[in-house]
């Protein structure tokens, strides 16, 4: 979807931790991104604005549980969704 993009954002960290960590995020946000496309996902947002999707990254070396993404509604497409995902 947006992988050059996303080589571009993580290519340009030099630190090899760093890196890692970017791209352990943007692989989040990308399966919050696969959940959210699904037709079940779609029509409970449709119908209802359940469920909220999360992403999170559990940090190795600190031990936090850090956010990545969050998503409570229904988006106006799929193109909208990686968009978003594209553009962080």
């Amino acid at each position: 979807m947006c992988t050059a993009s996303m080589q571009k954002s993580w290519h340009a960290i030099s630190d090899l931790d760093k890196r890692t960590d970017r791209l352990t995020e943007l692989n989040v946000k990308e399966q919050v991104m696969h959940l959210a496309k699904t037709s079940i996902i779609q029509r409970a947002w449709k119908y209802d604005r359940r469920p909220q999707l999360h992403g999170w990254v559990y940090g190795l070396r600190d031990g936090l549980i850090n956010p990545s993404s969050t998503w409570t509604r229904a988006l106006p497409s799929i193109r909208s969704i990686s968009m978003m995902i594209c553009n962080i």
